[in-house]
């Protein structure tokens, strides 16, 4: 079976680096003048960083996607309804790593539409801000691919496996730095979420397994956000 990249080189490399790339633009974006004043403007660089990663790695790993694919709809409907309980079980993990850290009251998540001056979020039009409700749904395909599938399942030696089962699982928490602003105890809980979905890769042996339930689960808070959005432009 071809699976891209077929060994670990300077292109797993610089495609491990990419969520630095994102976080490192991202950050960029509140230094550039005219963007820090734009907020509109400024989520939809945004976007575009997310959506170029999302290409990337689509391409890159067409042949993994279509070949764990062949495996997790061989029994379709017990592994959606699996995966549903995944992202529902997935809430709980989250609650509960919140609520042991005393952080129910959980931050804002960092948003281009409301880190600018807030007297200019009102002109944010409605399609800028639905454009931050796909992020969620394009960033699980980077985030699996990275985190769960080269700096973990393809590990081999499974002293070292076991070990990356926490390294990525802390980057991956970390890769979360703009959500919390730097907030290094409000991304551990995104570190649990980690190890969780490094597990379901692992025991399902296909990506899709992992996959699929941070797909439900972005998904749904996705859907919750857009309608809070269009129910918010009505309300005006």
């Amino acid at each position: 079976m071809t699976e891209y990249p077929k060994k670990y080189g300077l292109k797993t490399l610089l495609i491990i680096l990419i969520p630095v790339f994102e976080l490192g633009l991202g950050n960029l974006i509140g230094y550039i003048k005219p963007l820090r004043e734009n907020p509109t403007w400024a989520s939809f660089v945004n976007w575009l960083i997310f959506l170029a990663a999302f290409i990337i790695i689509i391409i890159m790993f067409k042949p993994l996607f279509k070949r764990d694919w062949a495996i997790y709809r061989t029994h379709i409907w017990r592994n959606l309804l699996l995966s549903i309980l995944g992202a529902v079980i997935l809430t709980f993990i989250l609650q509960f790593v919140r609520s042991g850290l005393n952080l129910l009251s959980v931050a804002p998540k960092f948003n281009f539409l409301t880190a600018a001056d807030p007297g200019k979020i009102t002109a944010v039009p409605l399609w800028a801000q639905l454009l931050q409700v796909t992020l969620p749904l394009m960033a699980p395909f980077v985030e699996e691919v990275i985190f769960r599938h080269l700096l973990f399942y393809r590990v081999k030696p499974i002293g070292l496996k076991w070990l990356m089962f926490f390294v990525s699982a802390v980057l991956f928490g970390l890769v979360h730095w703009n959500n919390f602003n730097g907030q290094v105890l409000q991304m551990i809980p995104y570190m649990f979420i980690g190890m969780y979905f490094a597990l379901i890769y692992q025991f399902t042996k296909t990506i899709w397994g992992s996959l699929s339930v941070h797909l439900i689960f972005n998904g749904s808070n996705a859907i919750l956000m857009a309608f809070g959005m269009i129910a918010a432009q009505f309300a005006h």
